[in-house]
């Protein structure tokens, strides 16, 4: 097909009155009515409640991620605290065993005569007195009554 200069300016004029702009001059120029269509346009139209409930769901979303996401922090410092509690208890039961073996009876004799100014009895000085019978006691071992309390003692039982 051979394309010439006048075939291509037939096809401008052609085209030409498919313009509405060229038909608008026509008219213009020849003090013609314009006929005037309107065209809508179809834009989407968002309404306000669209958008708000819009807004509202991505809130929600929004504070389900951030919930799920504190529980998620939550659950680990809880399990970190187990740990740590439960070594603390381990160490607790060794530090008590620690301190129990440390502390005998020798030593707890020592310190009150060396500290607290305790003084330890001698065999002879110790009486035992027997008070499962009937209102009357028993007295056992060597009873000097010399001594003031051994007196009053024996007098209560007399």
């Amino acid at each position: 097909m051979d394309v010439t200069a006048r075939s291509v300016s037939e096809l401008g004029v052609d085209l030409a009155r498919f313009d509405p702009r060229t038909r608008v001059r026509e008219a213009v120029a020849a003090n013609q009515e314009i006929p005037v269509t309107v065209r809508r346009t179809h834009r989407v139209s968002l309404r306000l409640s669209s958008v708000l409930l819009f807004i509202f769901f991505m809130g929600g979303v929004l504070l389900l991620v951030l919930s799920h996401a504190q529980i998620s922090a939550l659950s680990a410092s809880n399990s970190r605290l187990t740990k740590e509690m439960t070594e603390a208890v381990r160490e607790q039961a060794v530090l008590t065993a620690a301190l129990e073996s440390r502390i005998t009876l020798d030593e707890i004799s020592e310190i009150a005569i060396r500290d607290l100014g305790f003084v330890k009895l001698d065999r002879r000085q110790i009486t035992y007195i027997d008070m499962s019978g009937e209102e009357k006691a028993e007295l056992y071992g060597k009873v000097s009554l010399k001594s003031k309390i051994t007196n009053n003692i024996s007098g209560i039982f007399k």
